[in-house]
């Protein structure tokens, strides 16, 4: 039986491929790859229901007033060509961890989760 060579190097990355996007956002989509692999990333890749994790809504209102973004969402715009700056990037990915935020009390571990992966991608915005 004849054996196959040995494939050297990695694999490519989904926005390794994409030829019609900018350095500056390419950079951003590593960031995005990043924090997908966090292992907090349930409660912000797709969209969020707190009963899912069985969860006390910490102010229903919110819920009705706040715009559906989550990092699936802002994975599907980079790929897509939405974006055509970085800020616009950041801007949404921010804007999906504080709907999680805000949704859970401030001493729930989802909340915690939601501040250590903010931090994380304020950390890594500096290489962007």
């Amino acid at each position: 039986r004849k054996r196959r060579p040995v494939r050297k190097g990695r694999k490519p990355l989904r926005y390794e491929n994409k030829a019609n996007i900018s350095m500056p956002l390419r950079r951003c989509q590593k960031l995005l790859h990043g924090i997908l692999k966090h292992k907090f990333r349930a409660f912000f890749d797709r969209p969020w229901d707190p009963s899912e994790f069985g969860i006390e809504i910490y102010r229903p209102r919110v819920i009705k007033k706040m715009k559906e973004m989550n990092l699936t969402v802002v994975q599907n715009r980079i790929n897509s060509g939405y974006y055509e700056h970085p800020e616009q990037f950041r801007k949404d990915v921010k804007k999906g961890i504080d709907n999680v935020r805000s949704l859970v009390p401030p001493n729930d571990p989802i909340h915690k989760a939601a501040v250590e992966i903010h931090k994380d991608f304020e950390n890594r915005w500096t290489d962007v």
